[in-house]
């Protein structure tokens, strides 16, 4: 019962208290057979005194005094044993009726006391609980002191925490931005040399191919052929020296690749002099670019995608077409030329198609058929 269980306490008692009960309900249950029986044996008497009553009149004629008489006596012989048989039922039933209520009464007074035993516990273990809760309530407040020190300094190292998160954050997200900004530059340099690749007539459009600065920004050089045609100038004596130096200045063509096999080289960036075959000295890359202009020439169409065998098979072929129509008679030569001029005229037209890459005139009406 200390611990709290006052049901497996009183259950004995409990026990002893529902078997008094049944004995009780059983005598009950017995008083009320004997009235059963009873009131089967007066249902049998009259049963048999209707039966009587039936052969009496059967006789009336035989002789109505004998019958009288039987009748009267069977009546008060059923009746002394119908009383008999109620006052021993009423007896039974009164003795035990008086008898139970002894017994409930004396196990009502027991349980009384045991009820009076159990508050004195239940006292007594209120008691033990009020002093418990005294003790943990101290104990509870140091802990809350104790607690509020370590959550105080848990604080502050969560505070800390938090602003190294929020600068790592920061960190990270200005880190990611570049290198989304990057990973864009690449892929859209990617895309411009795979649409530059296409780009074999003189007058279809290039797209730029980009640089990255010092400080991440995206540049192109002022010098930058946007047309194929002027790419190909770019080999006149007239732009080595300015223009292509500079385009292979700016993406960075290392100077190795200008000279022939076995030279003393460096980097152009760094001002060394290269020394060529025969042992002269270049102290510029202009002066490399003059003395290898198709080298340099090809290095940059490399640098911006180009397909230089088939540019110069084309730029050939319409230089050919150029010197055949300088030779022709001049009344053939005025056609020729009002046609050249509208070929010309068409090829300054820089037009592109659904990709992005420059078309003719001609093939664009082609298409449209």
């Amino acid at each position: 019962f200390v611990n709290g269980d006052s049901t497996s306490y009183f259950e004995p008692w409990f026990k002893r208290f529902d078997k008094k009960i049944e004995r009780i309900e059983n005598q009950i249950s017995d008083a009320h057979v004997l009235h059963h029986e009873t009131q089967v044996i007066i249902g049998s008497v009259e049963l048999g005194n209707e039966k009587r009553l039936d052969e009496t009149q059967d006789k009336i004629t035989e002789g109505f005094g004998e019958t009288q008489d039987k009748i009267a006596d069977g009546f008060d012989l059923a009746q002394v044993d119908i009383t008999r048989v109620f006052d021993k039922t009423q007896d039974k039933i009164t003795e035990g009726f008086d008898e139970t209520q002894d017994k409930l009464e004396c196990g009502f007074d027991e349980l009384e006391h045991k009820i009076n035993e159990v508050e004195a516990k239940i006292d007594k273990t209120e008691d033990k609980i009020d002093d418990v809760e005294r003790n943990l309530s101290y104990r509870i407040d140091d802990t809350d002191q104790m607690m509020e020190g370590r959550f105080d300094a848990v604080d502050k190292k969560m505070d800390a925490l938090e602003a190294k998160i929020i600068d790592i954050d920061t960190v990270m997200s200005d880190h990611f931005g570049k290198l989304k900004e990057k990973m864009e530059f690449h892929f859209d340099n990617a895309r411009a040399l795979s649409q530059n690749s296409l780009c074999t007539q003189g007058w279809q459009r290039m797209k730029p191919v980009w640089r990255l600065n010092a400080q991440g920004e995206r540049t192109l050089s002022r010098s930058f052929p946007h047309i194929v045609q002027s790419f190909w100038k770019l080999k006149q004596a007239s732009q080595i020296g300015a223009n292509l130096t500079e385009l292979l200045s700016f993406y960075k063509v290392q100077g190795d690749s200008l000279l022939e096999t076995g030279n003393s080289i460096a980097d152009a960036a760094t001002g060394t002099t290269w020394l060529s075959e025969n042992g002269s000295k270049w102290s510029t890359l202009s002066a490399v670019v003059t003395s290898y202009p198709e080298k340099a020439h090809r290095a940059l169409a490399t640098e911006l995608g180009l397909d230089y065998e088939k540019i110069q098979a084309s730029m050939e072929r319409a230089h050919a077409t150029d010197q055949n129509e300088a030779t022709t008679p001049s009344s053939e030569q005025d056609t020729s030329v009002s046609q050249g001029c509208k070929r010309r005229s068409g090829e300054s037209l820089n037009t592109t198609d659904s990709s992005g890459t420059s078309i003719a005139p001609t093939q664009k009406v082609a298409r449209r058929g």
